[in-house]
């Protein structure tokens, strides 16, 4: 049997705190003590990161972000925190909110934005499910952290019970109204954005690796994952290896292949229309493509010409 440490993590865990709660907590084991708190945390974020890959979008993010992986442990180090502070450890919620909400919104979208564009030039993300995303959670910051320096029913900036319970049912009621529209009424804004040929080229990817590694001349995963991603950007933000790749694949009867250039024509058509500004010409350049489409043995396609 093969053991990983993401299943050693938290029976380690385990015995260093019933070690902590029997002996002394000398500097040695403080500091295994830490060590172990350390490995349960990203212990935690691995199992989770699982169970949302297997769940998939929207799910997967709802699950990482709430039941495991965030809002579970950061809650858990904070009341802790605050039972042994005492008083002096009551602004602790607000301060580690705050910090929370820079570190997030400054610090890890801005890393996770400059290396995407590093690493493949140009990114796709839905605009839709961005928007709404930062609708709630401004709409909350302003509720938990600046509305109580305007108030005056209490000393500071604080708020009165009442306005507390006020404040924090509002909460609950945003995040409610977003998770719906997350997983409900709105889903697919929150899905990976994706086109018709994504459906096809996905598929056969994954059911005939062979025929496509036989095609693209080489079975390494890194060239098939990059001319994944280079059939979704336009070919003049190709690298050199996904130009090789493509000339490549389009010299087979892949699916992948005829889906890239049902993809190109549509393009073509679009940027036809948009140069020459005549309605007769672009109606016939779509009635020509509609009529290849609807011939295609690509089902995505197909639904495609139906709804256009």
């Amino acid at each position: 049997m093969r053991w990983r440490w993401s299943s050693i993590g938290p029976p380690a865990a385990v015995a260093v705190l019933a070690a902590a709660s029997v002996w002394p907590l000398q500097p040695a084991l403080l500091g295994l003590c830490v060590a172990a708190l350390i490995v349960a945390v990203f212990t935690a974020v691995h199992h989770a990161e699982v169970v949302a890959h297997k769940l998939g979008e929207p799910f997967g993010t709802l699950v990482l972000a709430l039941a495991l992986a965030v809002t579970v442990i950061e809650v858990a180090l904070i009341v802790s925190l605050m039972l042994v502070g005492g008083p002096d450890a009551a602004v602790l919620p607000r301060d580690t909110l705050f910090a929370t909400v820079m570190i997030i919104c400054n610090g890890v979208i801005g890393i996770c934005v400059l290396v995407g564009a590093l690493r493949h030039h140009e990114q796709c993300f839905r605009a839709e499910g961005a928007t709404a995303a930062l609708a709630a959670l401004i709409a909350m910051s302003t509720l938990s952290l600046v509305l109580p320096v305007f108030t005056s029913s209490s000393p500071g900036a604080t708020y009165t019970r009442s306005q507390l319970a006020f404040a924090a049912c509002a909460s609950l009621g945003l995040w409610l109204m977003f998770v719906f529209m997350q997983t409900v009424r709105h889903r697919d804004y929150f899905l990976p954005p994706s086109d018709a040929a994504d459906h096809d080229t996905q598929a056969e990817m994954r059911d005939e690796p062979q025929a496509v590694a036989k095609a693209l001349g080489t079975t390494e995963p890194k060239t098939i994952k990059g001319l994944m991603w280079g059939m979704r950007k336009n070919p003049s933000g190709w690298t050199r290896a996904q130009t090789n790749a493509m000339h490549w694949l389009q010299q087979s009867s892949l699916k992948s292949a005829r889906a890239w250039r049902l993809k190109m024509a549509l393009r073509e058509v679009y940027a036809r229309a948009a140069a020459s500004n005549d309605a007769q010409l672009a109606r016939a350049d779509l009635n020509a493509w509609l009529s290849w489409a609807r011939r295609c043995r690509l089902e995505p396609f197909k639904k495609l010409a139906k709804t256009i």
